[in-house]
């Protein structure tokens, strides 16, 4: 089970990371763009017509399934990937075994 061929996981972070993108560079977005603001989302459900969004750093690590490889918290994970620690290619055997 090396290759991204036999590991649907790996083949879509590959066919991220040929774009790329690399988990750090989305959590730098993230941080620039979302983190600590807030989106009003209006619907046509009348039990629910309005509510609010509020973007945290932390989000990423549940949004990316990060909890399902590591037994770090939310508010590690990013230390760890600036730090160059938490690397998604460690987990390969995990992530082959998600799918």
């Amino acid at each position: 089970m090396g290759s991204s061929e036999n590991c649907p996981v790996l083949f879509y972070f590959e066919k991220i990371w040929s774009l790329s993108l690399k988990l750090l560079d989305c959590i730098l977005d993230y941080q620039e763009r979302f983190n600590g603001k807030t989106c009003q989302v209006s619907t046509n459900y009348k039990y629910l017509e309005i509510f609010k969004v509020n973007f945290c750093l932390t989000d990423l690590h549940h949004l990316f399934d990060l909890y399902k490889i590591t037994r770090d918290y939310a508010s590690q994970t990013k230390p760890a990937i600036q730090a160059g620690v938490f690397i998604l290619e460690d987990f390969r055997n995990i992530l082959c075994t998600m799918m």
